[in-house]
């Protein structure tokens, strides 16, 4: 069954980005964040912005966990009290899938390259995330005071994020 409602858009609550909304729904888009998603949105099927901040809430929350364990883990890695215990071998061929090998078996000047290559990705894991929350935190402060965009109609909706 075909809807005849009019095409409208709003912010998704996981990329933040302005999609197309048909029964109030985001439709599907794609989604790349360093590190973190790449594919199908996981905002696509979801209530924008506009109607509910539950989602996006859930994906602050979550980024701001993920980038406070990657800081512990950096700050250990840097301190010498800890390692990562499997990692990929980085001497493996270009083009070739590297062989998954545990940190002990690595040479220590490999242990050193690896540990520079992970907290290189973590840190900049973390500030793709970082600046994510912050889109979303204001985006939510924007769309609280936004127009939902359906015929001209203006909706207010309130809304936080910690």
């Amino acid at each position: 069954m075909q809807s005849n409602e009019a095409p409208r858009a709003g912010h998704c609550q996981v990329c933040g980005r302005l999609i197309e909304v048909r029964n109030d729904i985001v439709t599907p888009h794609e989604f790349e964040l360093a590190g973190w998603l790449l594919g199908e949105c996981p905002g696509s099927g979801h209530i924008p912005m506009e109607h509910g901040r539950g989602r996006a809430e859930s994906i602050v929350k979550l980024m701001q966990l993920e980038c406070s364990r990657m800081r512990t883990s950096i700050a250990a890695y840097r301190a010498g009290v800890s390692h990562p215990e499997l990692v990929e071998h980085p001497d493996c061929p270009p083009g070739l899938t590297p062989a998954v090998v545990a940190w002990c078996e690595l040479h220590p000047e490999a242990q050193q390259e690896v540990l520079r290559s992970e907290i290189e990705r973590m840190e900049a894991e973390c500030e793709a995330g970082e600046q994510h929350v912050t889109k979303l935190r204001r985006l939510v402060h924007e769309t609280s005071i936004a127009a939902y965009q359906r015929r001209g109609e203006r909706r207010k909706v309130a809304g936080t994020l910690p």
